[in-house]
């Protein structure tokens, strides 16, 4: 009997001691965070343990307080347990505003994590918190996370962001060769100095879910204009079809907001903003961020006189034109945190039209034609009746450039132009591609006046396969020839045969010799008679 009694009393200390190893070695997990994807950033997500307990079944029992609850020790109750249960079919924010109520975040996280990586965790009810450093950076904060932990689980970071584009509207008969667009909108474009014309500005939401998250949603376009282009106005602003008019205060506080003044140059480095501070209330009926919506800004500008102008063989690229986009990107707070895209690009062109008068002459080689000076000319549209109004260049002093003109700005009135000393040279800068008509207005004494001549300016222009840069190739002729300096020929007048020539003028000696023999006569007679 003893016996027995010593075996069952091993039997209950072998069943005590498997016990305590339970307990001892309890369930542990892993929660890794997905890898980011090519382009984006890594995430930091801080682990807030707010219950633990016993899993097993699809459930957790046996719940405690974590280390990280609002309660730090003991049973939970079922108040609570009856509180998150009750929103168990909600969105993820209707969850997510009663879940928090029962997480202290100002307490040290029970664990941090990164993307790409893993941290052990016992059987419990956990919450992840986004604490990514992603101001001004293109990437958006996940909304927090939610997990009942009794196995391994791998959490993919959930960060829908938007896009920007800018474009730029051209003629279509000349728009950029890479556009597919009816209507004339690519990323380059060609225009005249002081031609009026549009550049686009589109932010797309895309559709998310993601995006239902956030209660307020605020954009910010920044654009940045090259030297040669000046600001004239806002055409249009809309979310979707709807009209966004000017921020008013007191009456239309979700108006957009402008920093750009007509007039505005650019600088190259100096941008100007548009902001709505949030669009959700012009979505459409029934819509919200989730199902995605387009924000366009139309406005209207021109080129300036220090617009880069591109001449025949040149692929300059200077008038780069740029716009980034700043969003709202953590659906977690309220108020001010935004991401900000990479840069967009478009280039606008202008030409110049090389031109120098000529006379025939002796020049080397032998026979070529020599500059003419002080020939003078006008520039007209392709039907020769409306004159294009040019101005001289002048230099940083203020001084002129002899033989160089552009297109006049607004307020600036056109002169003729004067082919210069030495070169014969009046070259014309600032042009859209297009027919024209150079008219001699001004012929040199003792030269005959030239013919008007037909010049026509053709062009391609396309953004590079990068994005980083774009090439425009130009092509000019002259009266139907191609041509990459138009040398235009002023001949010499001919000596003509006149009337009164030498044998007039020898009848007018014989005729007064005669008189002469005839008075001597006459007088020799009279005094003979006496």
């Amino acid at each position: 009997m003893k016996k027995l009694k010593r075996i069952f009393s091993l039997m209950i200390a072998a069943v005590m001691v498997l016990a305590m190893n339970i307990t001892v070695f309890a369930a542990t997990h892993s929660i890794t965070i997905a890898d980011a994807g090519t382009g984006e950033l890594s995430h930091t997500f801080a682990v807030y343990q707010i219950f633990t307990g016993t899993y097993g079944n699809g459930k957790l029992t046996n719940l405690q307080w974590g280390a990280n609850g609002t309660t730090k020790t003991g049973a939970v109750s079922d108040e609570v347990v009856e509180a998150i249960m009750d929103v168990s079919n909600g969105t993820d924010q209707e969850q997510l505003a009663v879940i928090e109520q029962y997480v202290d975040f100002d307490s040290t996280a029970f664990a941090t994590v990164t993307s790409g990586n893993s941290v052990s965790v016992d059987d419990g009810y956990y919450i992840l918190k986004d604490t990514s450093e992603f101001a001004g950076k293109n990437e958006a904060y996940s909304l927090n996370v939610v997990r009942v932990v009794g196995s391994d689980i791998i959490v993919t970071p959930k960060s829908a962001k938007p896009t920007i584009d800018k474009q730029v509207k051209d003629e279509t008969a000349d728009k950029d060769t890479a556009s597919n667009d009816n209507n004339g909108w690519g990323e380059t474009a060609d225009h005249a100095i002081n031609e009026p014309f549009q550049f686009k500005l589109i932010a797309t939401i895309p559709k998310d879910t993601d995006f239902s998250a956030y209660k307020e949603y605020k954009i910010v376009f920044t654009d940045t204009m090259s030297v040669g282009v000046t600001f004239d106005s806002i055409e249009s602003v809309k979310v979707g079809n709807t009209v966004v008019d000017p921020y008013v205060e007191g009456s239309n506080e979700n108006g957009y907001i402008s920093t750009a003044t007509t007039g505005l140059e650019g600088t190259g480095s100096n941008p100007w903003t548009i902001t709505i501070n949030n669009i959700i209330p012009y979505l459409a009926e029934g819509e919200s961020l989730a199902n995605g919506v387009t924000i366009e800004v139309i406005y209207n500008a021109y080129l300036n006189e220090d617009a880069v102008v591109n001449e025949p063989g040149n692929a300059e690229t200077s008038n780069k034109n740029t716009v980034d986009l700043q969003y709202s990107n953590n659906p977690n707070v309220e108020g001010e945190n935004l991401g900000r895209t990479e840069e967009d690009h478009v280039w606008v062109f202008t030409y110049e039209m090389p031109n120098t008068k000529v006379q025939p002459g002796t020049g080397d080689p032998e026979g070529t034609n020599v500059p003419l000076a002080g020939a003078g000319f006008r520039l007209y549209n392709a039907g020769g009746t409306t004159e294009i109004p040019v101005v001289a260049v002048t230099d940083e002093d203020g001084g002129v450039i002899p033989g160089e003109y552009r297109v006049a700005a607004a307020g600036e009135t056109g002169i003729e132009m004067t082919s210069a000393e030495t070169t014969g040279a009046f070259n014309i800068s600032g042009l859209d591609t297009g027919t024209y008509i150079l008219k001699e207005t001004t012929t040199p004494e003792g030269f005959n006046t030239c013919e008007d001549v037909t010049i026509v300016i053709s062009a391609s222009h396309t953004e590079n396969a990068t994005g980083d840069s774009a090439t425009t190739k130009m092509n000019m002729t002259m009266n139907g020839e191609q041509s990459t300096n138009n040398n235009i020929l002023n001949t010499s007048g001919t000596v003509l045969p006149e009337t009164g020539g030498i044998g007039t003028r020898i009848f007018y000696a014989v005729g007064a010799v005669l008189m002469i023999g005839a008075a001597v006569i006459l007088i020799t007679r009279k005094r003979s008679a006496k």
